[in-house]
C-alpha cells in the first residue's frame, strides 16, 4: 500500500495554468498576510513581462498543485498578500488554452504551465472577468501608478520528504500612459528647428527617448533645456527625410508615451529678421 501511495506521490503533477491577470484594488478573494514559511528549495518559474495601461485589469491562474497549496503575493511596495485560492473542482476549462510545456525537477516532480499565459483588460470588463474566474484564478486592478514594477506570485506545497518548496515567478507590469505630444500636429519648412516635448511635467522622470522616424533614426538632436522635466528635444536644421512619426518616450512612475506625425514642406524656412527686411526693402 506505501509502495502504491509513493507511486502515485511521484506521478504528482505541478499543474501550472497561468491565464491571464489580477485585482486588487477591490476585494477579491485576498488577506493581507505576513509570509512566514521557510521553503527550503525556491524554483524560480518563467517570469512574465506584461504591457498594459493605467486602469486595465489583469488576471492569473496560480499553480495547480494539491489542496493544500498556499499561494502569495507580493506588491512592487513590498508588501505580502496570502491569496485564498484553491484547486478547481475540474482541471479541465471550457477555455481555450495556449500549447503547454513540461519541465521535469527533482523528485521526479513536473511543472506543467501554459505558453503566452496573460491577458490584460479594460476596466469597464472587470465585472464580467470576477464572475467568470475560476477557483484559482485572481485578478489584480485597476492598475495604479503604484502597481507599476515587479509583483512576485509564490506557490508552496510540500516535496516528497515533506519540506516546503517555494514556486516563484516575477510578474513585471509594464503601465503605459499615452499622451499628447506637443506642438499636437506640427508642420515645418526644411531648415526650421524642431522642437517636441510633453505637454506638461509628469513626477520622478528618470529617463527620456525620442524616437525618430526611420529613414533618419541616426538625427543629431539636443536636449531642451527650456522643456528640460518635459522630456523635451530640439532638433536643429530639418530636412525632408526628418518627415515622419516622431516619439518621445518618458519612464517615471510608469512609461509615458506619445507620438506625432511631423510634415516638412520643401521651400527652404526663412529667419522671420530677414523676411520683415525684404518687407521693409519692397516699400521702399
Amino acid at each position: 500500500m506505501n509502495a502504491f501511495a509513493d507511486s502515485v506521490k511521484r506521478r504528482l503533477l505541478l499543474v501550472l495554468v497561468l491565464q491571464v491577470l489580477p485585482s486588487f484594488s477591490i476585494n477579491v478573494n485576498f488577506e493581507r498576510n505576513v509570509n512566514n514559511i521557510d521553503a527550503k528549495t525556491k524554483i524560480p518559474i518563467k517570469p512574465l513581462i506584461i504591457p498594459c495601461l493605467l486602469n486595465d485589469v489583469v488576471r492569473l491562474s496560480a499553480p495547480v498543485i494539491n489542496k493544500y497549496d498556499q499561494y502569495y503575493i507580493s506588491k512592487p511596495n513590498g508588501d505580502v498578500i496570502k491569496l485564498k485560492l484553491q484547486a478547481p473542482k475540474k482541471l479541465s476549462s471550457t477555455r481555450t488554452y495556449d500549447l503547454i510545456s513540461v519541465t521535469f525537477l527533482e523528485n521526479s516532480l513536473a511543472i506543467v504551465k501554459q505558453k503566452n499565459s496573460h491577458r490584460a483588460y479594460n476596466a469597464d470588463e472587470f465585472d464580467q472577468k470576477f464572475r467568470n474566474l475560476d477557483s484559482n484564478e485572481f485578478l489584480v486592478g485597476p492598475l495604479l501608478e503604484e502597481d507599476f514594477g515587479n509583483w512576485v506570485l509564490s506557490t508552496y506545497t510540500r516535496d516528497l520528504d515533506d519540506e516546503w518548496i517555494e514556486l516563484f515567478q516575477v510578474i513585471t507590469m509594464e503601465i503605459t500612459s499615452f499622451v499628447t505630444l506637443e506642438p499636437a500636429k506640427p508642420r515645418l519648412n526644411v531648415g526650421n528647428t524642431f522642437n517636441l516635448s510633453f505637454p506638461y511635467p509628469f513626477p520622478d522622470i528618470k529617463s527620456c527617448e525620442i524616437v525618430a522616424p526611420r529613414s533618419t533614426f541616426d538625427r543629431f538632436y539636443n536636449r531642451n533645456s527650456t522643456n528640460f522635466n518635459k522630456c523635451g528635444f530640439t532638433i536643429p536644421n530639418i530636412t525632408k527625410e526628418d518627415e515622419g512619426i516622431w516619439k518621445i518616450i518618458g519612464v517615471g512612475r510608469i512609461i509615458y508615451e506619445g507620438e506625432v506625425l511631423l510634415e516638412v514642406n520643401k521651400s527652404l524656412g526663412l529667419n522671420p529678421t530677414v523676411v520683415k527686411k525684404k518687407e521693409s526693402l519692397k516699400k521702399q
